[in-house]
């Protein structure tokens, strides 16, 4: 199985662009670092020799993720301004 690596330093500066961005940006930003965890923990646990992928393949498809990067998680945080419309509309003021 292969599997994603981040160094620490990535890591840093996607929590530093998601501190510095605006709250739905900050939203899909943090939506794909958990997605991403997600996969590494579920990889480790699954007892499959894990293959690191060559840094050159990781940046090819972070080229391709990016030009459809937010529309997953554009879904989710129409999903989460739904929901606090229905259940606390206050929060908009």
């Amino acid at each position: 199985m292969v599997i994603w690596s981040a160094d620490l330093a990535q890591l840093d500066e996607l929590a530093a662009d998601a501190a510095a961005a605006p709250v739905a940006d900050a939203f899909k930003l943090m939506y794909w670092l958990e997605q991403a965890c997600r996969i590494q923990v579920d990889a480790q646990g699954s007892g499959v020799e894990l293959i690191r992928q060559d840094r050159r393949v990781s940046e090819h498809m972070r080229e391709q993720m990016s030009r459809s990067f937010s529309t997953t998680a554009d879904i989710a945080w129409e999903a989460v301004v739904r929901k606090m419309d229905r259940i606390a509309p206050s929060y908009r003021t």
